[in-house]
């Protein structure tokens, strides 16, 4: 079965600015703006990570945060992507260990569906106009 791309929440911290770093770099071509909104059963979906695969090897990706108001911005290519999105949330807490002075740990669970976070299956896609800022929302339904 394909495994989704995951990141723990306190890794987040350290990887934002790495995913910034990424899109700052860019392409080495010409980029347009993608700008959109990511939702869950219609509430924003913040801190999800959206990632941007080209359809063609040789282009490159992109990964973008959203943010507290659910949108994200960022520059591709003009060519078609591939989109998964990534989201975690700290569902709890557990002891690391059977001793009763083992340290808690957080207990993280995927918020969206598989069937967004992995390059095999997810449906969404999106493909950037060159010269204009192309708008892609996307809208995910929650998990059974």
């Amino acid at each position: 079965t394909p495994q989704p791309f995951w990141l723990t929440m306190t890794a987040i911290g350290w990887v934002a600015p790495c995913l910034i770093g990424i899109v700052a770099a860019g392409c080495g071509g010409p980029t347009t703006i993608v700008a959109g909104v990511v939702t869950l059963d219609g509430q924003p979906l913040e801190k999800a990570i959206v990632q941007f695969q080209p359809e063609r090897e040789n282009d490159r990706p992109a990964v973008v945060l959203t943010d507290a108001s659910d949108r994200y911005r960022v520059a591709l290519t003009p060519v078609p992507f591939r989109v998964v999105i990534v989201c975690q949330r700290i569902a709890g807490q557990r002891k690391d260990g059977p001793s009763p002075d083992s340290p808690l740990v957080d207990v993280v669970e995927d918020v969206v569906p598989m069937q967004y976070m992995t390059w095999e299956t997810t449906p969404l896609r999106v493909e950037p106009q060159a010269g204009r800022t192309t708008v892609a929302d996307f809208s995910l339904p929650r998990r059974d």
